[in-house]
C-alpha cells in the first residue's frame, strides 16, 4: 500500500471507432469530437466477463478460449481511446472514475466501460470494468470518493427518486464506477479504454426492455465537455 496517492486523469480526445480507429487519451487539452456508441447485444460476450458472470462454467468447458485471455475482438465491437506507448509505467491503485459526456435520443442506456492493458503485439488484457445506467447518473458528492479534487469513485443513490432520463438534446456527463485493481503499464504498452453499450450474459435487459436499449449514446470530447478517466497512482 503507496504511502500517499496521488490522482491522474487522461481526458478522452477526439473521436474514436473501434480498435482500429482509436481515440486518444491524453494529459493535454482535449480536442473536440463526437463517438457514437452503437447498441450491439452480443458486445461483451467475447470476454472474461463472460466467464465471470457464469460462475466459471465456460472457461471448464473450453479452458483455451481465446476471449477469456485477449479482449482484441470484443474491441471491434465499440469505440476505444487509449494512450499512446508509455514512455515509464502507468500505474492503477484502486477505483477509478470514467466521465462520460453524453447525449442519446432515448434518453437513456447503459455503459459499460473496459480498462485494458494493450501489448505492443496487439493482445488486449482486460484489467477491470464498471456499467453505468444513463437515467441513475445522479451523483452524490458527499458520499464519493476524492484524491484533492479529482473524483476517483463516484457514488450513485440507485434509487426511484434519483433517476431523471436524459433530455432530448441535452449532454450532460455519466460518471461510471470502476472496480478497483492494482495495474501496471509497462514501457511500451497503451492503457485503453473501451466504451459499449451491453455486457452479455452479465447485464443483459429483459425482453421488454431491450428495445428502449437499441439506440446509439454518444460520448462528447473536448475542452467544453470533457470526457475523462481519473485513477489513484502512488506519489
Amino acid at each position: 500500500m503507496p504511502a500517499t496517492l496521488g490522482a491522474t486523469t487522461y481526458n478522452l480526445s477526439g473521436s474514436a471507432a473501434t480498435a482500429s480507429k482509436p481515440g486518444l487519451l491524453t494529459s493535454d487539452t482535449p480536442n473536440a469530437g463526437t463517438t457514437v456508441v452503437p447498441p450491439i447485444p452480443v458486445q461483451g460476450l467475447c470476454t472474461r466477463s463472460t466467464n465471470q458472470w457464469t460462475a466459471g462454467v465456460p472457461g471448464l468447458l473450453v479452458p483455451d478460449n481465446p476471449c477469456f485471455t485477449n479482449n482484441a475482438f470484443n474491441d471491434t465491437l465499440g469505440p476505444v481511446f487509449e494512450t499512446p506507448a508509455a514512455t515509464e509505467p502507468i500505474v492503477i491503485h484502486g477505483p477509478a472514475n470514467v466521465r462520460l459526456y453524453t447525449s442519446t435520443p432515448a434518453g437513456n442506456g447503459m455503459y459499460s466501460v473496459t480498462l485494458s492493458d494493450v501489448a505492443p503485439d496487439g493482445t488486449v488484457s482486460r484489467l477491470t470494468g464498471g456499467w453505468q445506467i444513463v437515467s441513475a447518473r445522479e451523483l452524490d458528492e458527499s458520499r464519493s470518493r476524492y484524491i484533492g479534487d479529482t473524483l476517483v469513485q463516484p457514488y450513485h443513490p440507485f434509487t426511484k427518486a434519483s433517476q431523471t432520463r436524459l433530455g432530448a438534446g441535452k449532454v450532460e456527463p455519466v460518471d461510471v464506477e470502476i472496480f478497483p485493481t492494482r495495474a501496471r503499464i509497462a514501457e511500451g504498452h497503451r492503457l485503453r479504454v473501451s466504451i459499449q453499450a451491453f455486457d452479455v450474459p452479465h447485464l443483459l435487459p429483459t425482453l421488454g426492455d431491450l428495445l428502449g436499449t437499441l439506440v446509439p449514446l454518444t460520448v462528447h470530447t473536448g475542452p467544453d465537455t470533457p470526457s475523462s478517466i481519473s485513477f489513484g497512482s502512488p506519489s
